[in-house]
């Protein structure tokens, strides 16, 4: 039996289906016609909901005209029709029309994941609107949304907002975060940087936009938008942004010109550079530092250090608030919001395949350089061959002839995918991703192929670095990646192709022949020897899935990520632990590769002070003259073992062993040596050393010595230095540099 309840429910959604035929329908002054099996799209009432009616038959009016009926046609909606909330405000003011205006709404980037939908701004109108709140700074106030925030709360912990009171003390969090309102000059407003790139739908690009007023009350002084690389967490989310325009005013902001290219600094992974503790000397605030900033988001903070304003700067640093007359330079602290809004077009083939869902092989419009940039163009993608989502950027076949010139072979008919002589390799950096390429050069009619990485760019690189291999099935003559062709290996090869891979004067792996080689393209020995050629060959490049953060230089090796020596981030203490990766700086050439170092110390710097400094010192500045992680040590421990390596830069000997102790607080034990330069002052592994006025650890193992030493508090010798290995140094004498490394 029915219920009163169900009967007036019912009785009211019966009323509306008739007095819907007096009105426009599918307007939100009215209400929706939701038709079976079909989903659409519904922005009203500070809300968009996507609905889906699932029955197979009936069809749904859903009521907008008051929120009253909306509210209550969502609580008590049929079991067939099923809803969510609207990922963007781009996809907001997609499905809205023109009647959609600026203001609050509830968005849900991550859709069916499991982040909360929460409240946002939307800027309906600039640039044809679509915009999404992300970080908002305004003049005055404390509490701030990113005060004191550190570097798990900036990118992956703040997936719902952070807000505060515009020029006031009170704060609030959570999806709803009730100060937000439909007037942005009322609150200060934040959410984490793993947050952009879920609004950005995850692709290569997304559009970014920074709008700068002087005052409260006042119009854009500044506005300009640009091209923003998906943030990734491997390279500590720098910050990387090209393709300006500026919308309103004229002057470059210094986000473009100061802080693109820099990695993100928090208040727990500060780091001093030319004396500077950027974050700290700021209220802790996170930014994309360098020395320190020029038109930083938070200015002086809080607390206004330097003596810097606490307000959003759009460029340098000048001391004050702004007034009318800063409108035209914004170099004064004033009222700053940063929005990010997805671009309607994929970087390339993988993109298309992964986030578009594209599964046969063909023509695709891609923009690898971003908004703002080059215009969109059609490429060959093969989305079918090796996991697909290939690019094709070069394909010769000799039918079409060969390619006039070096620089021809740099770009042909780049409008023309299928042409026998194409080639779009002048835009090869654009592929680039993560700090390198994935290629794959295919015959066609051969089997045969070669998938590799490699970090330079055979455009402009002669040699040849971060080669890895993936599957190589021709290796003849000298494979070794592709490069420039004419370059320092020889003779080079007489301008006959642009681009080879071979380690000599030879140009087999012909990417650009100019010439004929018995008739066709050289490709590979392997296939039928010196005379071997085909008629055709493609180059493909693929974007790179962002890798895991890994626990050290080895894990990066042996995963295939490694792209020569320098900095990586790992995170040591392993993922979940909310503490933030830290760069290291990593050997991936030398005694097989994989060494992370973990401490360094360079006498022009100084000495450790102590053993706590000794154990921890420029935790995020792997290259500073005094540099230590040896506090986590342990994290490094494999089977049981801890596998090291001492050098001191400027002599060839060096030292490689295993041992058991932890050096840091034990004796040496588990010793076990694997290639030992130096054995004089009784080498025996590395041991804690309890001795307060020398150092924190030595090798001069049982002994009252401490050569070897790691963790100097003093200088030692004539001339002063490192203490280390008398025979390589000779009697007496220090060393400027010692270096620790870890597998």
């Amino acid at each position: 039996m029915k219920t009163l309840g169900t009967l007036a429910r019912l009785f009211a959604f019966l009323s509306l289906l008739i007095f819907q035929k007096s009105f426009a329908i599918n307007t939100a002054s009215e209400g929706f016609h939701l038709t079976h099996g079909t989903s659409m799209s519904i922005p009203v009432h500070n809300q968009c909901k996507i609905l889906t009616n699932t029955h197979a038959t009936k069809d749904y009016f859903v009521p907008t005209l008051n929120l009253t009926g909306w509210t209550t046609f969502l609580a008590n909606k049929p079991a067939a029709v099923l809803t969510k909330d609207c990922r963007s405000c781009k996809e907001i003011k997609d499905n809205g029309g023109a009647w959609i205006g600026s203001g609050m709404y509830y968005i849900d980037p991550d859709g069916a994941g499991a982040n909360a939908s929460y409240v946002t701004y939307c800027d309906m109108t600039t640039d044809g609107g679509g915009w999404t709140l992300v970080w908002s700074n305004l003049r005055g106030g404390t509490n701030k949304p990113t005060t004191n925030l550190s570097f798990y709360n900036t990118t992956s912990g703040s997936n719902t907002p952070r807000c505060s009171l515009a020029n006031g003390s009170t704060s609030a969090t959570g999806a709803n975060c009730s100060l937000v309102t439909g007037n942005k000059e009322q609150y200060n407003y934040f959410v984490g940087l793993d947050q952009w790139n879920e609004i950005g739908k995850k692709q290569k690009y997304m559009d970014f936009m920074y709008e700068w007023r002087t005052d409260y009350g006042k119009a854009a002084a500044q506005v300009a938008k640009m091209a923003l690389e998906k943030f990734d967490p491997f390279r500590q989310y720098t910050l990387n942004l090209l393709n300006l325009t500026n919308l309103t005013g004229s002057v470059a902001p210094g986000l473009t010109a100061y802080h693109t290219g820099k990695a993100l600094t928090t208040s727990d992974t500060d780091i001093t550079i030319a004396g500077q503790s950027c974050s700290a000397g700021y209220s802790n605030t996170p930014f994309w530092y360098y020395t320190c900033w020029s038109g930083s988001m938070t200015g002086g903070g809080e607390t206004m250090g330097g003596g810097y304003y606490n307000g959003a700067y759009w460029v340098n640093s000048t001391k004050a608030y702004a007034t009318d007359a800063d409108a035209a330079t914004g170099q004064a602290a004033g009222n700053g919001w940063y929005y990010v809004r997805e671009y309607s077009t994929y970087a390339n083939c993988y993109e298309h395949k992964k986030l578009g869902g594209a599964t046969t092989d063909g023509l695709y419009t891609i923009d690898p350089d971003g908004p703002g940039g080059n215009a969109p163009f059609q490429a060959y993608c093969d989305m079918t061959t090796d996991g697909g989502g290939w690019t094709r950027v070069f394909r010769h076949n000799i039918a079409g002839g060969y390619f006039a010139s070096l620089g021809a072979a740099a770009s042909a008919n780049p409008g023309d995918p299928t042409n026998n002589l194409y080639s779009i390799i002048n835009k090869l950096e654009s592929f680039r991703s993560h700090g390198r390429f994935l290629f794959r050069i295919s015959w066609p009619g051969r089997a045969a192929k070669n998938i590799w990485y490699q970090t330079s760019n055979p455009t402009t690189d002669v040699n040849v670095t971060g080669y890895y291999p993936v599957s190589i099935g021709a290796t003849m003559p000298e494979w070794i990646g592709l490069e420039l062709g004419n370059g320092t290996h020889g003779a080079g090869n007489s301008n006959n192709s642009y681009i080879d891979g071979c380690n000599g004067s030879c140009w087999w792996y012909s990417i650009g022949a100019t010439t004929a080689y018995n008739g066709g393209i050289p490709d590979a020995s392997t296939f039928d020897g010196s005379t071997s050629h085909s008629s055709e060959v493609n180059l493909w490049v693929k974007e790179i899935d962002p890798p895991q953060i890994y626990s050290s230089c080895k894990a990066i090796y042996d995963a295939g990520y490694a792209y020569g020596n320098g900095i990586y981030y790992i995170d040591p203490d392993g993922a979940g632990n909310n503490n933030p990766p830290i760069p290291v700086y990593c050997d991936m050439t030398s005694d097989g590769g994989g060494w992370t170092r973990i401490l360094y110390h360079d006498i022009a710097g100084g000495y450790f002070a102590n053993g706590a400094e000794a154990n921890s010192y420029n935790v995020y500045n792997p290259t500073a003259t005094r540099y230590s992680i040896l506090g986590k040590l342990e994290s490094f421990r494999r089977s049981g073992k801890l596998e090291l390596k001492i050098d001191w830069p400027g002599y060839a000997p060096r030292n490689w062993w295993t041992q058991t102790s932890n050096f840091t607080s034990q004796a040496a034990a588990g010793y076990t040596g694997i290639s030992i330069g130096c054995s004089s002052n009784f080498w025996g592994g590395l041991e804690f050393n309890s001795a307060t006025t020398s150092s924190l650890a030595d090798g001069s193992v049982s002994s009252g010595n401490w050569f070897y030493a790691i963790g100097s508090y003093a200088a030692w010798g004539t001339p002063a230095g490192i203490p280390a290995c008398e025979d390589m140094a000779g009697s007496g004498v220090g060393v400027p540099k010692v270096e620790l490394w870890i597998k």
